[in-house]
């Protein structure tokens, strides 16, 4: 499901539900539930070494939204360590209309927010550069 430029990650329950109730009250039973959606976009900047380096890649900033509309988990995966600072920094920074369930603002999991770093005048594949993706900060095993 793509919201605006948020895509759900692959593999989540899409909410659906059937209610037998007259046309105008299903409609207005409807306007209660909703998915999140973009208030603020992530503003991006091109990574300075990654520039002067001609460095291009991708990133999928996976992260949730709470109650309020502020992401929080956020943990970016990207080709190439240079990025994972700004685009964990950008997403950090935007903020969302929550997700509505029975009119009541509540945790949207599952998020992911696609990121590509390239020139105008390249010819970069991000279709290609996608399988190489690596979790930015490396996580504790016990």
């Amino acid at each position: 499901m793509i919201l605006e430029s948020l895509r759900v990650a692959t593999g989540v329950a899409v909410l659906s539900f059937t209610v037998s109730m007259p046309h105008a009250m299903n409609l207005a039973w409807a306007k209660q539930d909703r998915d999140a959606r973009i208030k603020t976009s992530p503003q991006t900047a091109y990574p300075t070494l990654a520039s002067w380096f001609g460095i291009e890649g991708y990133c999928e900033v996976h992260f949730a939204i709470d109650e309020e509309g502020f992401p929080f988990g956020v943990e970016p995966a990207c080709t190439r360590k240079v990025f994972c600072f700004e685009a964990k920094r950008a997403v950090a920074g935007a903020s969302f209309y929550p997700k509505l369930v029975d009119g009541m603002p509540t945790v949207r999991t599952n998020v992911v927010y696609p990121m590509q770093y390239y020139f105008e005048d390249s010819d970069y594949d991000v279709e290609l550069d996608r399988n190489n993706l690596e979790p930015c900060e490396n996580k504790a095993v016990s």
